[in-house]
C-alpha cells in the first residue's frame, strides 16, 4: 500500500488468521468470528478480502460473497505467488536483479 501511495491508516483492517474454512454446503457457512464482531461494531457496506491465491482462499472469498449478501465483498488475491508475502518477495527479488 505504501508503494502505491495509499495511506493504510485511512481504512480498517482485520486479520482472520488463516483459520476460515467454509462448510461443504456453502449456504450453511458462518461468518468468521473476527469479521462478525467487526461488522457488529462498525457500519460498512464494503468488504475487501486479500486471501491467499489458492483454492482455499478463492473458496473462502466466494463463500463470504454468498453469505454476506448485504455487503459488497470484493476479492483481491495477489497478482503472483500464493500470498502477499510471496508476491512482495518476488517483486523485491525482481527489482534487485534489475540493478
Amino acid at each position: 500500500m505504501k508503494e502505491q501511495g495509499v495511506d493504510y491508516r485511512d481504512g480498517n483492517y482485520i486479520s482472520l488468521g488463516g483459520i476460515y474454512q467454509p462448510k461443504k454446503e456453502i449456504e450453511k457457512s458462518t461468518v468468521p468470528v473476527a469479521l462478525k464482531r467487526y461488522l457488529a461494531e462498525h457500519k460498512t457496506t464494503k468488504i475487501m478480502v486479500y486471501f491467499d491465491n489458492d483454492f482455499a482462499g478463492r473458496k473462502a472469498a466466494e463463500t463470504l460473497k454468498i453469505i454476506l449478501l448485504e455487503y459488497e465483498v470484493k476479492n483481491y488475491p495477489p497478482p503472483k505467488g500464493k500470498d502477499y508475502n510471496d508476491y512482495l518477495v518476488m517483486k523485491r527479488v525482481s527489482e534487485l536483479k534489475k540493478k
